[in-house]
């Protein structure tokens, strides 16, 4: 049977497929894939299409630029908002008492800093989106609602290779991030859905692929 990688189409070698563990590695993109995962079950391969993307993502391209945009929104945005509304009136409270002190500012500080970053997630849940782009050499990942956000640029002739990336604290695949490696790491992701982060990990490696050949 032709084996051929999900990510970049070229065929793989028999020293690049190990059945017995069910692992196959593509010399070409390095990318490490489940051979049960690629093979359909009439003895087909089943093969990455960058232009069909899961729904929450888009995929764009002209002759010199292409565009990757993914949302992060879930029901997880909408649980977070509860939690909230009860530090904002907790701040209330604490702000309210009839005697302000250093412990009071500290502990005011400390609950505002968790509501923020808990309203920074919520927001991101229900309206966020993450797009890649690159146009030219200059690329480009952006985190945010609408045009406000994070944007951090890259040289997409450096790149040498699209990774899985976790969190350090992280052991199960879920909450793998991207990583863009080049003459930095850019790292993204975390709060795409599976279907999403695993779109968009293999489209930017097909496009590396594309650039390099």
């Amino acid at each position: 049977m032709k084996l051929v990688c999900p990510s970049c189409r070229e065929s793989l070698g028999a020293a690049d497929i190990n059945v017995a563990a069910d692992v196959a590695l593509c010399p070409h993109c390095d990318e490490v894939f489940a051979v049960s995962g690629v093979v359909a079950p009439g003895g087909g391969v089943v093969v990455f299409d960058i232009d069909d993307p899961p729904p929450g993502v888009s995929y764009e391209q002209t002759p010199v630029r292409w565009r990757l945009r993914a949302s992060t929104r879930s029901w997880a945005g909408l649980f977070l908002v509860p939690f909230v509304c009860v530090f904002g009136l907790s701040i209330h409270d604490i702000f309210s008492s009839a005697t302000i002190g250093l412990g009071t500012i500290v502990m005011g500080a400390f609950v505002g800093l968790c509501t923020l970053l808990f309203a920074l997630h919520a927001i991101m849940g229900l309206l966020g989106q993450i797009v890649v782009s690159r146009s030219g050499v200059e690329g480009e990942v952006f985190m945010g609602v609408g045009t406000f956000g994070w944007k951090r640029r890259f040289d997409w002739a450096s790149v040498t290779s699209v990774q899985d990336a976790s969190p350090t604290y992280l052991n199960s695949g879920k909450g793998f991030a991207i990583a863009l490696v080049g003459q930095r790491r850019i790292t993204f992701g975390r709060m795409l859905n599976e279907d999403r982060r695993h779109y968009v990990l293999h489209a930017l490696r097909k496009l590396l692929h594309t650039r390099s050949s």
